[in-house]
């Protein structure tokens, strides 16, 4: 039978002492901000493992330090001087000009067909009355019009305008992403946070919290949404 008293009580006091400092939740994932002191009882506890455990690779790998916690900059000695903290998500993202004009009327169709499905299935099953149901059909009749001058608005002045076919769909399976810069180093560091062990990151200055620039993001937000995932605005004029 494995001994891992050693082990149990090794997590139990690292974990216990990570309480004691800054601690950032996003999704279902835990960062601890740390700092050079916490470093080194972090140090010291994977000193002890090896030692327990090190004469049997298998135990070692799974009793290690890393079975704790994802130590991020684990060396102990460069820490972080910032780090940005994003939730991973998906992009669809078709900007080819022709390829988004051959599309247009197909996305206009399934926007139209889905939208009369979800809205009339919804309608039907609330018992409402024939006068109620003609009253939200009319009313969905009178949103798809609108959607419909919008769509001939697009391809007839196709030219002029920037159009994508685009979403930004947040998967929060994906994740969170976290990426930091470490004081002497000459790029960034990006990796995906752990949800089933506490994430550590060493720093030592004031961390950046601002997420970074995202030109899909940015478009979607600056351009109008006729219908579906049609985006669309006046393309920047050079002056």
């Amino acid at each position: 039978m494995e001994d891992i008293s050693i082990f149990e009580t090794t997590r139990s006091e690292l974990l216990d002492a990570l309480q004691a400092y800054e601690k950032v939740e996003m999704l279902d994932t835990v960062l601890f901000i740390v700092d050079e002191e916490m470093c080194n009882v972090i140090s010291q506890a994977r000193r002890l493992l090896e030692l327990e455990y090190g004469n049997n690779e298998k135990m070692l790998k799974k009793y290690s330090i890393d079975s704790i916690i994802k130590y991020l900059n684990g060396d102990g000695v460069s820490p972080a001087h910032s780090y940005t903290l994003r939730e991973k998500t998906f992009h669809r993202q078709i900007t080819k000009p022709d390829t988004v004009k051959e599309m247009l009327d197909t996305e206009f169709k399934l926007w139209r067909n889905r939208l009369l499905k979800e809205v009339l299935s919804k309608v039907t099953s609330k018992g409402l009355t024939p006068e109620q149901i003609q009253s939200k059909r009319d009313e969905l009749n009178a949103e798809i019009a609108v959607a419909e001058e919008k769509h001939d608005y697009i391809k007839e002045n196709f030219d002029s305008l920037e159009v994508k076919i685009s979403s930004l769909i947040k998967r929060p399976s994906f994740g969170v992403v976290i990426r930091y810069w470490v004081i002497g180093a000459t790029k960034e560091t990006k990796t995906r946070l752990k949800n089933t062990i506490p994430n550590v990151l060493y720093f030592k200055e004031k961390p950046v919290e601002t997420a970074p620039h995202n030109k899909i993001k940015e478009f979607l937000e600056h351009s109008e949404n006729p219908y579906g995932e049609v985006y669309y605005r006046e393309k920047a004029r050079l002056t």
